[in-house]
């Protein structure tokens, strides 16, 4: 992959209201990938995005806006 597709990615992520899902063969590698292209693009705002590895599926890989991610209330939640 082309590290122009891959800051496509990262952009993509910043710019969804959560973050976004990736089908990967490897998280490891998939992560310090996408990790090496956030380093070497220099963009402060990509360092909000934090890489999380699905807890459902093994080639998820979540690409997910900093901060908290929160289950969020139901009405009668109080």
């Amino acid at each position: 992959m082309e590290e122009y597709e891959i800051l496509a990615i990262l952009y993509e992520a910043l710019a969804s209201k959560l973050g976004i899902v990736v089908r990967v063969s490897h998280f490891t590698t998939a992560a310090q990938t996408l990790t090496n292209a956030r380093n070497r693009c220099g963009d402060p705002a990509l360092q909000s995005l934090q890489f999380r590895q699905s807890p459902h599926a093994s080639d998820e890989l979540w690409i997910v806006r900093g901060g908290e991610v929160r289950a969020q209330s139901q009405p009668g939640d109080e």
